[in-house]
């Protein structure tokens, strides 16, 4: 994802800015939080709720 990111936690947004042109798209740590809390619901369904859960949002540009 090439270009400047700004994590807008007001809006709930990330900002990503690349070559003047502004570009919003859902906030990937709210759906992080989503995912690891379905799973967790999942988990405990399964009576697994004691594994530990650890969460990340990575967003990297290829090296050209």
């Amino acid at each position: 994802m090439p270009g400047t990111l700004n994590f807008d936690t007001e809006f709930n947004q990330l900002i990503r800015t690349n070559e003047k042109v502004e570009e919003a798209f859902s906030d990937p740590m709210i759906q992080v939080k989503r995912h690891k809390a379905q799973l967790r619901k999942w988990l405990a369904c399964l009576h697994l709720s004691h594994l530990p859960i650890e969460s990340l949002v990575v967003i990297s540009t290829p090296v050209q």
